[in-house]
């Protein structure tokens, strides 16, 4: 820098420290967690997708009642797909896990079921559970 020059770097640092502190106790700030960091990728399979978001908790409970056996333990999620919402269900260990589940979704008739990664960051929301 030349001689009398304010060097940017220096005061960056310093806004960059002023701003970690809480307005009100002027202590440091917890650091913000990241999207990622909350919703990590996922392994799902996709069964669903609507508009309306409420409708799928009813689809998930009777993909449930015509078969029991495929769904028994299994809960169902949400997440935003364009100006529709995905209906999950997961998430799987690996793709190996989801796929054996699908192929067995798919001789049950559930055609349309496929195996979806959720990117990280990507908000996934449990279903509501019924009262």
């Amino acid at each position: 820098p030349a001689a009398g020059a304010v060097d940017l770097r220096k005061i960056a640092a310093a806004r960059a420290k002023a701003e970690e502190l809480d307005a009100k106790t002027g202590k440091a700030k917890e650091p913000a967690k990241s999207p990622a960091a909350s919703q990590p990728s996922r392994i799902w399979i996709q069964l669903a997708a609507s508009r309306d978001k409420p409708g799928l908790a009813g689809d998930f409970r009777r993909f449930g009642r015509n078969d029991p056996e495929l769904f028994k333990g299994r809960k169902g999620f949400t997440s935003a797909w364009g100006q529709a919402t995905r209906l999950l269900t997961g998430p799987f260990p690996t793709e190996k896990a989801a796929t054996t589940l699908l192929a067995q979704l798919k001789k049950a008739g559930i055609t349309d079921a496929f195996v979806w990664t959720s990117p990280a960051g990507q908000v996934v929301d449990p279903l509501p559970v019924p009262k």
